[in-house]
């Protein structure tokens, strides 16, 4: 059908802008599929709109991909929750794997802030414990 091939040639555009790294343009076009595919057949699993949803997925996972940002992944995880919600019951738990990326991003950047600071403070010590050391030094000669 016609919103087959525009929902493929899209979500085909989607990820051509994910994989250059341009999350800026697969993050519109992906949430406009959504909406717009969500719209359409809100409650209605024809035969071939599994199939969108599929497309769809797969560009959401690239553009988690780039997220950089704990601000910009807890948007996009709340706005694919939201989506979840209120198509699982026509199409299943959509966006599942999207989902835990988001969460396994978050998780994996919280432990690299936490080893961050927990090394930051180590050559903290460190370099009070040398420059006490010199101090000390000075103090003898």
């Amino acid at each position: 059908s016609a919103e087959q091939l525009d929902v493929s040639h899209s979500s085909s555009k989607a990820l051509k802008y994910a994989e250059a790294g341009d999350k800026t343009n697969a993050l519109k076009i992906a949430d406009v599929l959504t909406k717009s595919t969500a719209s359409l057949y809100p409650d209605e699993p024809g035969e071939h709109i599994p199939s969108l949803w599929v497309l769809i997925e797969r560009v959401w996972e690239e553009v988690v991909l780039l997220t950089e940002s704990s601000t910009e992944r807890k948007k996009i995880e709340s706005f694919l929750q939201q989506q979840q919600q209120q198509l699982s019951a026509s199409y299943g738990p959509l966006f599942s794997d999207a989902l835990r990326r988001l969460q396994r991003l978050e998780r994996s950047s919280e432990k690299d802030v936490m080893s961050d600071h927990n090394s930051f403070f180590k050559r903290s010590k460190i370099g009070k414990s040398q420059s006490k050391a010199n101090k000390s030094k000075k103090k003898k000669s």
